[in-house]
């Protein structure tokens, strides 16, 4: 027994040692925290590995980080899939690193590997130290106070953020020269930030596999690398004062890129300065120069190549010096260029002379995305970053720094100068098919009314292309104004003739129009210049026309400015694929006859003062291209009883106006088959004498009003058509004070989603889909019918005659379906809250009738109640006045709620109808009509239906029946599931310990493994159980065994058990006992308990002859289940409480002996003698479950024994009163040494 004792301490030892390393060193799922000694040192370990979803934390302060070194073979770095490594630290020495990997192994982060660091520098940093690493050869391959440090490469699947004072990642000094290499790998996100450089590796090489996500920022450099590449599907960004590039252009770093990659760069300086590029990408860059020193030569070549920016690249800021390079910007690519051009360029795409802002609104700076880009406190240099401690000393003026660029402004003009200053440097611009674009207006600060272009006389221009202009402000431009856009330098020798490059080159130059005033094309040859402009060429003409793909945009400042002749024209034509731009601070458009928006085009009207119309009509409005209307006092006004608007087949409109978005109170308006409109005011959405909805429209009307009339006397007729769609959206009401008929998919949300509705001579038909939320009032004269798969939600009143045949709701919609919010687009303030979802609502139908009389005709309707389980008749009700009749079918849905706290005898008043006196009598339509209430579980209850006539009501009510709910029903069988379980299991390990009790001197060691399938009467639970166990046990001098086991059960639960048991032999009987601890565990809902069972044993065993035996036994249980707390189903809190319980069995064997073993017939019988459990459910409902199970039990097996091994195999089948399909094999083996 001793030497069993010390194999298995020995064994725990040798586990444990295994199990549990240093903290540099973790296992699977290890979590660590680690704080650095604070001592001014680095704090040294061998290797660093981080086994798969483990974590490790290290801070500090005072210290210079983490140093792995050893061996060549016992040092490296590995943070495993989905590990986290987590460095905070904070240092007072320019020469600490986060983490640094002295020895010239790989630095690995594995997929879904985190590596996060911080590494703030609590000193100054100034320019004397940056200035010295790069210049230094010795000291350039490390950069001070750095995040990590990297000896030969540093490879990352997972996600990495570095924040450092100094650098994100650098190379060692001992890094020899193009030995070292970071990949950013497939799937890994990246984001650097370091004071100086993001990524600092002036001498080696840097990849970005397809799949990264890489963001690099740093102070003077975002990236620095002797050779970079940028695969297809990478994504990088770029930040710092270059966004990459070298301190020395003379050192020749690549940029390599392939097609389908793209690079986001945002710089203070430079976005790419100093470098060769190669290949094609989707560049996106902002700063004072996006090329800066940039070459394209080809290898060994002294010819250039050609750098192509793909479709989306978007280029912001000048082109400096870059003569020896050649760049493609494809069509869809823009470059906007404030001040100058030194490079070769062949243009499809867009040249726009400004920064992009004066185009396209502000853009974000470098500085203001530095500073935001983290959350450690940063401010932003001109060449350093400075984060944590030394932010807050540069904020206060302790540390002196340059400050960034201002943005160029976007409400200057410019020149943009081409090859100017070029050192005899040749350039050539060739626009292939590409546009320039220039703006043109009143003066500037300056004087300047328009954008140029000055082509220096060393810049040869080819291909053809076209001028596109967009109008400022230009209530000062006059007759007399003349704009001058285009300059050439220099006559030139073009193919043996002196001439210039712009006299012949093939570019469109459209008219443009100011008002009236338009301007044409004028090119004079002075001084020795080429000369291009725009002068006055005359007046426009009353009608209207915009020519097909023309853009126009007119900017009105007073009535009766020369705009005015066009805005107010008799005709007006947006010809397809054109677009007509309309503001100012007075009227839109006025059209004396008629507007027509062909398809395509865009009309496109913003009134600056709130009190203005955007578009009158004194005729007709056909739109079947695009209307956008915006801050109108009234959108569209139709003033005249002839007048029509349509909006026909694929047009799309939006109106936005203070009052009235649409206004054809005099006229008619048509939402035609395929029409998209939204309207939106605070007040109106739409007024109209007569409109119609057609089949295929889809109308959304937000407003105080979503249809309506200004007043009550005003008459309106509103016609849907089958299958239009209509969204409303109101404050008050949504359709108010018209007739209105037809069908159609309506949803509307107001507080009113009809009132004073009349349908005289016909009906509505809310359709498949429509959803109503609000009260019907003051609606006697409407016959409405609610489609099956529609629904109303109300929570006050309705007063109209309905036919429902969809679903009736009494509350709110977030009442019943949280996910509402998602459908409604509020647009207004104006806008009223959602009534709130936990209050309980009482809908009167017709209470208020003022003798006015309503039908309700309910056809297979479903009629929507909450039921309050906290509180008797605290629920949604409904209450029929005697004015309302009541026809049809229908069916009751409940919808409890506070289910846990439902209790015995509590009943809810669910529907109320007043008598109708009828000769002396009350009668009652409730009383009939076949209105389905099923019964329906609350809790652990059963509530029913159940009616009564009081004080001239009659009402229904909902009640307690007095049954259990089947959930509950549910729990109780679990209840006795959970003791059977563990009975079965505890027998089977009883039956293995006693099989054999010839107890010789020996030690036994033996393994059961069991399946039975079983399945409770009362349950659809099949608790199929699957066991192993294992035991071991010593027979003494005495006769006495002393044996464990241990093991664990699967399937409906999971059992895990351990116990002790003892035999003695005297013979021809024996005796024993058994004690087990079971920890239990229900897959189905994860509660957990646990019980202790103790077994006494008596048995006789006998041999009948040479060949037969019998062998029987009595075994009495006595068990204790401790108490447990679960959610069971329909979130039913249930809890069972602590049992005790007794348990006889009585079995008998009768086998047959041969030479290898024995074959037997066993039965039994199993009976429950003591036991019950009590279940509590919600704390106040309760019940007992009796143990009184009864069992036959019959099998048959064999037992094989081969020397000291012995088998055994059984099957057996039991017969319950309580279960069924009870069979059971088992498998044995048994050894003993």
């Amino acid at each position: 027994m001793k030497k069993v004792i010390w194999k298995i301490t020995l064994l725990s030892c040798f586990i444990s040692a295994f199990a549990y390393g240093a903290w540099n060193e973790l296992g699977e799922g290890e979590k660590v925290e680690k704080t650095l000694d604070e001592n001014g040192k680095v704090t040294t370990v061998k290797k660093l590995i981080l086994g798969k979803n483990s974590n490790l934390k290290v801070t500090g302060k005072n210290t210079k980080g983490i140093l792995v070194k050893g061996s060549y073979f016992q040092s490296k770095v590995n943070i495993g899939e989905g590990a986290t490594l987590d460095i905070d630290i904070e240092s007072s020495d320019k020469d600490s690193s986060g983490i640094s990997f002295a020895e010239k192994r790989d630095f690995i982060i594995e997929k879904n590997g985190k590596l996060n660091v911080k590494n703030l520098f609590n000193g100054t940093i100034n320019s004397g130290d940056i200035l010295r690493q790069f210049h230094s050869s010795k000291e350039g391959k490390g950069i001070l106070v750095r995040g990590v440090t990297v000896a030969k490469k540093f490879t990352t699947e997972g996600n990495t953020r570095i924040e450092s004072s100094g650098a994100g990642i650098g190379f060692d000094k001992t890094t020899s020269n193009g030995q070292g290499e970071i990949e950013f790998k497939k799937g890994s996100k990246t984001f650097v930030k370091g004071g100086i450089a993001g990524v600092f590796a002036r001498y080696n090489k840097v990849t970005f596999e397809e799949g990264s996500d890489t963001t690099l920022i740093g102070g003077a450099y975002g990236l620095m690398a002797n050779k970079g590449i940028i695969k297809k599907g990478a994504k990088v960004t770029l930040m710092g004062n270059y966004g990459t590039g070298k301190f020395e252009v003379k050192e020749h770093d690549r940029l390599t890129f392939e097609s389908g990659s793209e690079l986001n760069i945002l710089a203070n300086d430079s976005a790419l300065y100093g470098i060769r590029l190669v290949g094609k990408t989707k560049l996106i860059a902002k700063g004072y120069n996006v090329l800066r020193q940039i070459d394209t030569y080809a290898d060994g070549e002294h010819s250039l190549n050609t750098v192509t920016f793909e479709k989306g690249s978007i280029l912001d800021g000048n082109i400096d010096r870059s003569w020896n390079s050649q760049f493609l910007l494809e069509e869809g690519t823009k470059l906007f260029v404030p001040e100058k051009i030194q490079a070769n360029l062949e243009i499809k795409g867009d040249l726009y002379v400004g920064p992009r802002s004066a185009y396209e609104g502000k853009q974000k700076t470098y500085k203001e995305a530095v500073e935001k880009s983290s959350d450690v406190d940063t401010v932003v240099g001109a060449t350093a970053i400075f984060m944590g401690k030394q932010a807050q000393r540069a904020r206060k003026g302790e540390i002196r720094y340059g400050k960034t660029y201002d943005d160029f402004s976007a409400n200057e003009y410019y020149t943009l100068k081409y090859n100017e200053n070029s050192y005899n440097y040749k350039s050539t611009l060739n626009l292939n098919n590409g546009k320039i674009n220039l703006r043109l207006g009143n003066p500037d600060r300056l004087g300047r009314i328009n954008d140029k272009i000055i082509f220096s006389k060393n810049t040869i221009i080819k291909g053809k292309g076209e001028l596109v202009f967009h109008k400022r402000n230009s209530s000062q431009v006059t007759k007399n104004t003349v704009f001058n856009i285009l300059e050439e330098e220099g006559l030139k020798d073009i193919n043996g003739t002196q001439g210039y490059y712009l006299e012949k080159l093939p570019l469109k130059i459209p008219d443009v129009s100011f008002g009236k005033l338009v301007f044409t094309t004028k090119v004079k040859k002075l001084n020795g210049r080429y000369v291009v402009s725009l002068v006055f060429k005359g007046i426009e003409a009353d009608n209207f026309l915009l020519a097909k793909g023309e853009t126009k945009t007119l900017d009105k400042k007073k009535e009766g400015s020369l705009e005015d002749a066009i805005l107010s024209a008799k005709e007006v034509t947006v010809e397809e694929k054109s677009t007509l731009n309309i503001k100012g601070d007075t009227n839109g458009l006025f059209a004396k006859n008629k507007v027509t928006v062909e398809e395509e085009a865009n009309l496109n009207i913003e009134t600056k003062k709130d009190n203005k119309i955007g578009l009158k009509l004194e005729e007709n409005l056909e739109t079947f291209g695009n209307i956008n209307i915006k801050n109108a006092g009234t959108g569209i006004l139709a003033d005249s009883t002839t007048s029509v608007l349509q909006f026909e087949n694929g047009s799309k409109t939006i109106v936005n106006a203070k009052d009235i978005a649409v206004n054809a109170q005099k006229g008619t308006s048509e939402f035609k088959g395929g029409s998209n409109v939204e309207l939106t005011s605070n007040k109106y959405a739409l007024v109209a004498k007569k409109a119609v909805f057609e089949k295929g429209s889809t109308v959304k009307l937000n407003g105080e009003y979503g249809i309506g009339t200004l007043s009550e006397t005003d008459s309106s007729d509103i016609t849907f058509k089958s299958q239009s769609e209509v969204n409303i959206n109101s404050s008050n009401s949504g359709i108010y004070n018209v007739n209105v008929g037809g069908s159609g998919k309506i949803s509307i949300k107001a507080p009113n989603v009809l009132k004073q509705v009349r349908t005289v001579n016909q009906s509505l038909k809310f359709e498949n889909g429509s959803i109503l939320e609000g009260n019907i009032e003051k609606s006697w004269n409407a016959n409405l019918i609610l489609d099956k798969g529609s629904k109303m939600f109300v929570n006050n009143k309705i007063e109209a005659n309905m036919d429902i045949k969809g679903d009736l709701f009494v509350g709110t919609r977030n009442s019943y379906e949280k996910e509402e919010g998602k459908r409604t687009i509020q647009t207004l303030s104006a806008i009223s809250a959602s009534s709130p979802s936990d209050k309980y609502y009482t809908v009167h139908y017709n209470k208020d009738s003022n003798g006015n009389k309503t039908k309700v005709n309910l056809d297979n309707a479903n009629i929507h109640l909450r039921i309050n389980g906290a509180q008797s008749e605290n629920n949604d009700k409904m209450v029929f006045s005697k004015d309302t009749e009541i026809r049809g079918k229908g069916e009751i849905t409940l919808h409890p709620q506070n289910v846990s706290k439902v209790k015995r005898n509590m009943s809810f008043t669910l529907l109320e109808e007043e008598g109708k006196d009828v000769g002396g009598n009350k009668v009652y339509d409730l009383e009939k009509l076949p209105l389905t209430l099923k019964k329906v579980e609350i809790g652990a209850l059963v509530f029913g239906r159940k009616d009564k006539k009081l004080n001239g009501r009659y009402i229904v009510t909902l009640a307690d029946t007095g049954e259990l709910s089947q959930a509950a029903k549910n729990t109780l069988a679990d209840s006795r599931d959970s003791y059977k379980y563990n009975q079965e299991e505890l027998k089977a390990v009883s039956d293995k310990i006693f099989e054999n009790h010839n107890l010789e001197l020996k030690n036994n060691f033996w393994l059961l493994v069991s399946k039975e399938n079983l399945k409770n009467k009362d349950s659809v639970t099949k608790l199929n159980q699957n066991s192993k166990y294992a035991g071991y046990d010593h027979t003494f001098n005495t006769g006495v065994s002393l044996g464990f086991f241990a093991g664990q059960s699967t399937g409906r639960y999971k059992n895990i058990g351990q116990g002790i048991y003892l035999k003695k032999d005297l013979k021809p009987f024996y005796l024993g006992a058994i004690y087990k601890h079971t920890k239990s565990k229900d897959k189905k809902n994860d509660k957990k308990f646990y019980s202790n069972d103790f077994s006494f044993i008596a048995g006789y065993n006998k041999e009948l002859g040479e060949k037969v035996f019998v062998d029987s036994n009595v075994k009495l249980t006595r068990g204790y289940t401790s108490s447990y707390d679960y959610i069971a189903e329909n979130n039913l809190n249930t809890k069972n409480e602590k049992a005790n319980y007794l348990n006889g069995e009585v079995n008998t064997k009768l086998g047959y002996k041969f030479k290898h073993g024995n074959a037997f017939l066993k039965a039994g019988l199993d009976k429950d003698l003591k036991g019950n459990q009590k279940v509590v459910w919600n704390e106040n409902i309760d019940e007992k479950i009796k143990y009184d199970d009864f069992s036959k039990n019959i099998g048959l097996g064999m037992e094989y024994k081969l020397g000291n091994h012995s088998f055994n195999l059984e099957l057996s089948k039991k017969y319950s009163k309580h279960y069924r399909k009870n069979t059971k094999i088992t498998f044995g083996y048994s050894y003993k040494f």
